[in-house]
Parts: C-alpha cells; structure tokens; sequence
C-alpha cells in the first residue's frame, strides 16, 4: 500500500524510535507497520480492549535486529517507549476516548513474509473503565504517531475483526482517507454496534 520514502534513515530511525526521549523528528522518512485488530468483549457484557498484531516493514525490521538481536531486549525497549506514545492507539467510543491501561501479553518475534524477515508485535490494550456492550452505538479507531515516521495501516478490511460476543451485533468498516498530513492515520475504520 506505502512505500518507504528513504531508506538511508534506519539507524537514525532506530537510535530516535526505540532509545530517543525527544519527539522531534525528520520529517519525510517514514517506515511501515501494517495492523491487524480484533476488538474484544468479556464475560460481563463489557467491550474490554482490543487485540493487537503489528508487523514492521522488512527494512526496519532488519536494522533493529542489527542494532539490537536480542529479541528479549529489543522486545522490553520497543514496549516501553512505544508506552509513552500509548502506542499510537486512540479509540473514541463516539466523541469520548476510551482510556487504555499498560499493554499485556506484549510479544516480539521474527516472522518471515515473501521470504522476508519481519519483527511483529502482538499486545492485548485494555480500557480501564470497559464500557457495557449495550451503551456503544460507535467506535472509532486512530493510529496516530506524533514523531511522524511511522505510517500504521491496515492492509484489509479483514485486518480488522470482532472478538467473540461482537460479531452478531457490529460491524467493521474500513475507508481509505483521501489525504493525510505525516503521522496521520490513513484510513478512517469505524464498528457501529445495535
């Protein structure tokens, strides 16, 4: 769908991404992270979090595997700064937005895609106050990176998908924006629930 701008940036990319305490970045180097989503509800009739699967594009994948090949480390670094960012994610049910509690079950691992070794990542976010199941009409899904070098997006309307107890009562949709400003979310995804 993107295609890397630059690929001379990686090392700047990995030392200011993973290590950096600064948001101010380059602007007109950007990486990929396609997205793969699935909201998720619980035993109490509550919308809980949702379920996330990340994979970074082949470039940068291979330049924070050089930098860093432990995956256990990278893995802790890339979690815990992609926490101060509250991992892009803002997820508003209407016009509020849901507060999301620290990651869990945080995992990194390499995963080969057209023979192409890629780091993806897969986290649960949870709300912190899970809104009941009955009193959500419309939520509405925003990946926007404020160091504006990653371009998040999903590949298909089937990247995003309804955890049990969802399914028979929303539905995804998935528009492409027209035009976005870096660090923008490209797409607009929306689930509108009876």
């Amino acid at each position: 769908m993107f295609k890397i701008l630059s690929s001379s940036f990686l090392t700047f990319l990995f030392v200011l991404f993973v290590f950096s305490s600064q948001p101010a970045f380059s602007h007109g180097m950007h990486y990929e992270v396609q997205l793969k989503s699935e909201l998720q509800a619980n035993t109490d009739g509550q919308i809980s979090g949702v379920g996330m699967v990340w994979v970074y594009d082949p470039i940068v994948s291979g330049d924070m595997l050089k930098d860093e090949p432990d995956l256990t480390k990278l893995g802790k670094s890339i979690n815990n700064n992609l926490e101060r960012f509250k991992f892009f994610t803002k997820i508003k049910l209407e016009d509020k937005t849901l507060s999301i509690g620290k990651a869990q079950n945080f995992k990194l691992e390499e995963v080969k895609y057209d023979k192409e070794t890629n780091l993806q990542i897969s986290f649960t976010l949870p709300f912190t106050s899970p809104p009941a199941l009955g009193s959500v009409k419309k939520l509405t899904f925003d990946y926007s990176d404020p160091t504006a070098t990653a371009i998040l997006y999903y590949e298909n309307p089937a990247d995003v998908s309804l955890g049990f107890g969802l399914k028979e009562k929303c539905k995804t949709s998935l528009e492409e924006k027209p035009s976005f400003k870096e660090g923008e979310f490209p797409q607009i995804v929306t689930i509108i629930c009876s």
